[in-house]
């Protein structure tokens, strides 16, 4: 998040309202937690979904390795409407 540059009380309101955001996303039945083995792919809709990792283990020294991947929506369909010869 970037430095905010607000009067004072709007300030201290975002504030509030950051932290009761906070309480929400933090909740545990609003959660879904899973671990990763090696080789596992995960693809979500970065849109609709918050997501992050609570943290991650060392195998026996071995490293970690992580390769994203990032993609929008409306470059799919563009590629797609190309492909078919609409666009």
């Amino acid at each position: 998040m970037q430095a905010l540059r607000l009067p004072g009380e709007a300030l201290v309101e975002f504030y509030r309202s950051y932290r009761a955001f906070a309480e929400v996303i933090a909740r545990r039945e609003l959660q879904l937690r899973f671990r990763l083995e090696p080789g596992d792919c995960v693809i979500f809709d970065n849109t609709r979904l918050l997501h992050a990792r609570t943290a991650f283990k060392d195998g026996a020294g071995k490293g970690r390795h992580l390769q994203g991947c990032y993609a929008d929506l409306d470059g799919l369909l563009s590629t797609i409407a190309v492909l078919e010869g609409v666009a």
